[in-house]
């Protein structure tokens, strides 16, 4: 028997007849779509939650930071920057520790980025909104995120206090017995004064609402540093996805420093996407298993309806591995139609998705991605073409293997007994 005929054979058995198998294959190809489908969406949402997150990071933070080891202050860091300049890029000196905001009203940790702002304009997307329309962070001045201004109820021109950790913690003291005190013959200090000169909305609310920028030389002054001194450099370079070339570059040009690129330093929020994508492809490819075995099922009872004609195959010549193969074609058949089926449906629902999510939203009356809550406010989707391909081919496997079983039985069937079965 060639190989057309087994073909022809396996697909005159799928063949709807308005009987009981008929409904189980088609509700076999139904689970094989479905499951496929939302193999697709899934996986689909979640590349497009990962680019959308990699792009918020690498608008509010640098492709590569440089450091000295064990936390030590930079004390010519336009020698970092140079080298970064050598290699094609961009350098920033920035000072960054933690602070204590203080208003009238409201008292918020912060972490103050101290910063020369003409060095990161073009590279971190911060949508300043400045005073009388301009951009400006002077001495003495501050930009606070729009969401931190409502907290402190603070407004351009606003007057905050900021207060370092170091300041603070000098002004008590632990006694031997453990407790806390006024700590004694403290010389008073006056904290640092600043006028809020702007405004700025980066998208990425993590960063909004823990961030504060202030002049470099108000962070010298606030944290003791000598003048001119930075914690960090941060560099930009033309692809932060290839950037392996000026990586080493700089660790064979600066090599006393720590050169910490973006993936590294986010490397806990990208693991954690990759560890959930795959979670989810596990967890969702046992609708794709659970739709094979109802074929399995619905094999053993076409190969028990069948007997009689699998018998006049034998008796033909017909050999046990053409039996065989035309049961496996039959799986591997419900598996393309399903695959097929579930990609067509998975990028219908990929395309139609807000469309979706905003009709759910007016049926429930809730609003499913919170401003305050969520760093996405849609839901996000890219398609990738080895996804698709390989979502297919593991459904077309797996609803292969689930015929093996089936088939196998019916090449083994008795030629004499199967002729005789009623």
């Amino acid at each position: 028997m060639n190989l057309k005929t087994e073909m022809m054979l396996a697909g005159r058995y799928l063949k709807p007849r308005r009987n009981a198998i008929s409904v189980i294959t088609c509700i076999s190809i139904l689970g094989v779509t479905l499951g496929v489908a939302v193999l697709v969406v899934v996986l689909s949402v979640m590349t497009g939650l990962t680019d959308l997150i990699k792009d918020k990071l690498l608008k509010t933070s640098p492709h590569l930071q440089i450091k000295l080891t064990e936390n030590r202050i930079i004390g010519d860091p336009d020698k970092v920057t140079a080298a970064i300049e050598k290699i094609g890029g961009h350098g920033a000196a920035v000072v960054m520790r933690p602070v204590v905001i203080q208003t009238a009203y409201r008292l918020l940790p912060r972490m103050a980025f101290g910063i020369d702002y003409a060095d990161i304009v073009g590279h971190l997307e911060l949508n300043v909104q400045g005073v009388d329309g301009q951009v400006r962070l002077g001495p003495r001045q501050a930009f606070l995120s729009r969401s931190g201004s409502q907290e402190l109820l603070a407004t351009t021109h606003s007057k905050i206090v900021i207060h370092s950790p170091e300041q603070l913690g000098q002004m008590v003291e632990t006694a031997s017995d453990g407790v806390v005190k006024i700590a004694a013959n403290k010389e008073f200090y006056v904290p640092k004064e600043l006028e809020v000169s702007g405004l700025f909305s980066s998208g990425n609310n993590d960063f909004d609402q823990g961030t504060i920028l202030i002049n470099r030389e108000d962070a010298n002054d606030l944290f003791d540093m000598p003048l001119g001194s930075v914690d960090t450099v941060y560099g930009w370079v033309k692809d932060p996805f290839q950037m392996d070339s000026e990586l080493a570059n700089l660790r064979d040009a600066l090599p006393e420093y720590q050169i910490e690129p973006w993936m590294f330093t986010h490397r806990k929020v990208l693991g954690v996407l990759q560890v959930e994508r795959n979670m989810m492809f596990f967890l969702l490819i046992f609708i794709v298993l659970v739709a094979a075995f109802s074929i399995t099922n619905t094999l053993i009872t076409v190969i028990h309806q069948k007997t009689r004609e699998i018998g006049v195959l034998n008796s033909l010549g017909a050999s046990r591995r053409s039996i065989m193969r035309i049961f496996i074609m039959q799986g591997m058949f419900v598996g393309i139609f399903g695959a097929l089926g579930g990609i067509a449906g998975g990028i219908a629902a990929v395309f139609w998705r807000l469309a979706l999510m905003n009709w759910f939203g007016r049926l429930t009356g809730q609003e499913l991605f919170p401003k305050e809550y969520y760093i996405v406010h849609e839901l996000p989707a890219r398609l990738v073409a080895t996804d698709l391909v390989f979502i297919g081919l593991i459904a077309i496997v797996l609803c292969t293997l689930g015929a093996a079983l089936p088939a196998y039985v019916a090449s083994r069937l008795d030629p004499a007994k199967a002729l005789r079965h009623g």
